[in-house]
């Protein structure tokens, strides 16, 4: 699969993604929380930063950016699903898969301590592409292991596990 039409194919799965997110901080500000959260407009706004520098081929400033907002999602104990998503993007963008393949792995790691398997199974399943494509089988199946474990979630919609069953 090329770079371009997974970064497409990531970039439809965006609107789903950022609204479990914003369901998830709807959800936990109703708990109690000793960390800072950060704003959500602020939010968007250096996601929407990051994108416009994206295509505008300034791809190490939309990497800044995105990393800067993972760092400060990360200290106010927020879940930066969306931005590390879209640095993965931008590095298959870039053809560097070995980053965008990383990148894959942390945000797989962050989606299973805060709870989102589809966003772990996706992770986990997208990183074991591109270990293939990198001729990396000992990366691939321990990712496609896991992957096949959250197959097995009820909480995971069945339209996501068929899209990843339909591709193993």
């Amino acid at each position: 699969m090329s770079s371009r039409l997974l970064f497409s194919i990531g970039l439809s799965l965006l609107p789903a993604i950022v609204g479990a997110q914003s369901r998830d901080r709807a959800f936990a500000s109703t708990t109690v929380r000793t960390t800072t959260t950060i704003d959500p407009i602020a939010v968007r706004s250096a996601l929407a930063k990051a994108e416009d520098a994206t295509y505008n081929g300034r791809v190490d400033e939309a990497r800044r950016i995105y990393r800067k907002l993972i760092e400060d999602q990360r200290s106010g104990g927020e879940f930066a699903g969306t931005a590390l998503w879209r640095l993965a993007l931008n590095y298959l963008y870039a053809d560097d898969a070995w980053r965008a393949a990383h990148t894959l792995d942390e945000l797989a790691t962050d989606a299973n301590r805060f709870g989102d398997p589809a966003m772990e199974l996706r992770a986990s399943f997208e990183s074991a592409v591109l270990w293939q494509q990198l001729k990396r089988p000992e990366l691939v199946t321990s990712r496609v292991d896991r992957a096949r474990a959250l197959l097995q979630s009820s909480v995971i919609a069945d339209s996501l596990k068929d899209d990843i069953r339909r591709r193993m």
